[in-house]
């Protein structure tokens, strides 16, 4: 955090409480469960053939048949895996990120800022379904602690006229340190080289994650 003076070095502040899941873990974990037999795991384009011998008109309804799936699909086949004999099928985890404070009650103050993840790989019908557990919490971002207002306020040099400001720039710093946990070297290491993994239909593939969306508000922005 800067002081907001020249003459006072800037300051770290911690922030405790984080809980997550490292994201290849539970990838690994999805391809190996039965939920991944309706994967699509081979990108395609959709078309509507007109009755009356129109052309035809393409559709886009999926992440599956969208032209960034084709593209990624397309490079991961030419990726180096490292091994130049493997054999493996290459195939991608479409990641869909989402992230959003949430209240726990209706009275009172008790939240969560939990940040999920979802799989383009499943038609939007099925991922949505809260009883398949095809949704999946990656972290539990942190509230403040009650003690930082405190903190900031003694060592801020313009904490009275700029205290909004100050603390949209600690979540937007918090949000970024999360992620820099998230997306950790196993990760990187994960997204060149593509990772063995033994899915649920018996085949071992060579997964590559690739995020495709994000849906975030204000503060993770």
């Amino acid at each position: 955090m800067p002081s907001g003076s020249s003459h006072i070095p800037s300051q770290t502040f911690p922030i405790p409480g984080l809980w997550y899941w490292r994201i290849i873990d539970l990838i690994k974990e999805v391809f190996e469960s039965p939920i991944s037999l309706q994967f699509h795991l081979s990108p395609f384009k959709l078309f509507r053939k007109h009755p009356h011998g129109e052309d035809h008109k393409r559709i886009y309804s999926e992440m599956y048949d969208s032209d960034i799936f084709l593209e990624e699909h397309d490079k991961v086949q030419h990726a180096s895996t490292g091994d130049p004999y493997c054999k493996q099928e290459k195939v991608i985890a479409v990641l869909m990120f989402w992230s959003d404070a949430t209240h726990l009650a209706t009275f009172g103050t008790a939240k969560l800022w939990p940040i999920y993840m979802l799989f383009g790989n499943l038609s939007k019908y099925i991922r949505c379904q809260p009883n398949l557990g095809a949704t999946k919490h990656i972290a539990y971002i942190p509230q403040f602690p009650d003690s930082l207002q405190d903190k900031l306020k003694g060592f801020h040099h313009k904490w009275k006229s700029q205290h909004r400001d100050i603390l949209a720039f600690c979540h937007h710093k918090l949000m970024h340190e999360v992620w820099k946990l998230l997306l950790d070297d196993d990760f990187l290491h994960v997204f060149h080289s593509g990772m063995v993994v033994n899915c649920y239909d018996g085949v071992q593939r060579h997964v590559y994650p690739r995020i495709f969306t994000y849906s975030a508000d204000y503060p993770e922005k």
